[in-house]
């Protein structure tokens, strides 16, 4: 029936997991044997003998949908799982990284724009210390083109001061440079 067969290992009717070996399907140059088998929901695959011994393969692919439908809570924008396995990841809020910033601008020595802002005294308002009450009190972004900008840009960080500007607008609101001259 096959020519050239090599030794294999004879796997018909045996279960591995979810599949049962039904016939050999066929073997490849190096002499592997593949074994056409079904799986408990219906679907028929073609799989190497090693890998239903070993128990790398236990299904056709419907057990890792399983479990991975099992792990995500439908319709959650906090939860999601890692492609490939391990323990749940909660996903950051697309805002989360710009409060960062404020904060590390205003309060680090060591960040490279703190000399602009924490460095002539711009602080972060109380309130603005948690993320929870910065997120309530901007909202999110109109784009993802917005950006963070202070209405005066010698005030602080907090509400009424700061505002969601395109980056026209910010231009159009810097103060100006100490070496750049002023035409009235």
């Amino acid at each position: 029936m096959f020519p050239r067969m090599g030794r294999f290992r004879d796997v018909t009717g045996q279960h591995f997991g979810r599949l049962t070996a039904v016939r050999l399907s066929h073997q490849n140059a190096h002499g592997s044997a593949y074994w056409l088998c079904t799986c408990c929901c219906g679907k028929s695959k073609t799989i190497q003998v090693n890998s239903l011994i070993t128990g790398n393969t236990r299904s056709c692919g419907c057990l890792r949908s399983e479990q991975l439908k099992s792990r995500r809570l439908p319709g959650s924008y906090w939860s999601r799982s890692k492609v490939r396995g391990g323990p749940r990841r909660q996903r950051r809020h697309p805002l989360r990284s710009t409060w960062n910033n404020m904060i590390r601008r205003c309060r680090n020595p060591k960040d490279k724009s703190y000399l602009y802002y924490g460095g002539r005294g711009i602080r972060v308002c109380q309130r603005w210390q948690k993320f929870r009450n910065f997120l309530e009190d901007m909202g999110p972004k109109p784009s993802p083109f917005h950006m963070l900008d202070r209405v005066n840009n010698d005030g602080n960080y907090e509400p009424g001061n700061v505002r969601w500007a395109t980056p026209a607008e910010s231009n159009r609101n810097r103060r100006p440079r100490n070496n750049a001259k002023v035409t009235p």
